[in-house]
């Protein structure tokens, strides 16, 4: 097969368009591919933000207006109810389009793409966004922690090799499934998220009031490490009277309300509710941006946004993909809110090395980091996967 464009089906178990990871990689990777001249569908639950144009086509899922569930995660609902239903969606669609190539995202996007792999002979990749293992646990199933790290473990093992190509969005992940799944080498490719470079390129003035502000933009899950930031966040409010921290998010934050009431930080703390189009505003009025996820070898996408948008950023380790500690940003080698807070409080001692990161990271993203490098990248698995075939 020697074309360069090629029509493709995406599989999307997850409200789409939505602002969060998940359904952020997929509406971008797809936007990418459609504006490089392939013709994109995506297959999808019936949720997501569906007033918005897109220049690719959407398919849905029967409308289940007894379930509006946008947060991240599994639920049995989804499982046995809607990701069914997608993936005859998906089987009814491979029989009305002739696609070249399935590319499912995340686990129930493979699960709802496998009937193909027993009814048709079509290629399907497996774009894997993190692994189970860590973060099944965060999710309530009525289950008991040790065992849904099990089935988590067991799924992370098993489902990539059900795939033609995995596609991992870290190097941690494909190390992980060459190394613990037993995939090979020549079945993988690392292919990270992309950021909207054109998009940060406004973010405006930049803090523009007194006192220094931190800035978390994600929403509330357990594994996000909210509680982390917050435990920081207040040894440091012991020592600055002009510091405050905002949330840039349309989440619920409820579940912290205790925590914050106990703490004594609640007039310090605001959240305010963001969507992408405001996002460059919102990070621009920081002085510095936190990433207190410790653990996950998903690649947070909020991590090159920060980066983007030109500013210091503090992360710890565990998922702080491509910082380097004091040449783009300030890592956090133990996942502890102390530590957190003592590399905040050096870049608010160091103006200076804060703007210098923050100018570092943005030449970063600019240079290796754009969803054109991504879709070529894409492109060229295509071609080499599809030339494989022997379809």
């Amino acid at each position: 097969m020697t074309q360069s464009t090629f029509r493709v089906l995406m599989v999307a178990a997850c409200p789409f368009p939505y602002p969060r990871g998940t359904p952020v990689r997929i509406l971008r990777m797809a936007e990418t591919m459609a504006s490089l001249g392939h013709e994109v569908h995506v297959a999808t639950y019936h949720l997501g933000q569906t007033e918005i144009p897109l220049p690719f086509h959407v398919h849905r899922i029967v409308n289940f207006r007894l379930y509006d569930k946008v947060t991240p995660g599994p639920t049995y609902f989804k499982l046995f109810v809607l990701d069914v239903l997608l993936a005859l969606k998906v089987l009814a669609l491979v029989r009305r389009y002739k696609f070249d190539i399935v590319h499912a995202h995340h686990y129930e996007g493979l699960l709802a793409a496998l009937p193909l792999r027993l009814l048709t002979r079509l290629p399907v990749i497996f774009d894997s966004h993190t692994l189970l293992e860590g973060e099944l646990p965060f999710y309530d199933l009525h289950l008991g922690r040790n065992l849904k790290r099990q089935v988590g473990l067991w799924l992370d093992r098993t489902m990539p090799r059900l795939a033609h190509h995995v596609i991992a969005v870290s190097e941690s992940i494909g190390r992980w499934y060459v190394e613990q799944a037993g995939l090979p080498p020549e079945k993988l490719s690392i292919i990270p998220n992309g950021v909207e470079i054109e998009h940060f390129s406004r973010a405006g003035q930049g803090n523009q009031h007194q006192g220094i502000i931190l800035g978390f933009s994600g929403n509330a899950a357990e594994y996000q490490g909210v509680e982390h930031m917050l435990r920081a966040f207040h040894r440091l409010s012991r020592h600055y009277s002009d510091i405050a921290l905002h949330l840039y998010s349309s989440d619920n934050f409820s579940a912290y309300d205790d925590l914050i009431a106990a703490l004594g930080i609640r007039e310090r703390i605001r959240i305010i509710p963001t969507d992408f189009a405001n996002l460059p505003e919102r990070l621009a009025e920081a002085d510095i941006l936190l990433n207190p996820r410790w653990s996950g070898d998903g690649y947070p996408l909020k991590l090159l946004n920060y980066m983007a948008a030109g500013k210091a950023v503090v992360s710890f380790r565990g998922t702080a993909h491509d910082l380097r500690h004091m040449e783009t940003g300030w890592i956090v080698e133990q996942p502890n809110p102390d530590d957190f807070a003592d590399g905040i409080q050096y870049l608010i001692e160091h103006p200076d090395v804060r703007r210098q990161l923050g100018q570092n990271a943005r030449k970063f993203i600019e240079e290796h980091f754009t969803w054109r490098l991504r879709g070529t990248a894409l492109t060229d698995l295509y071609v080499k996967l599809l030339n494989r075939s022997d379809r």
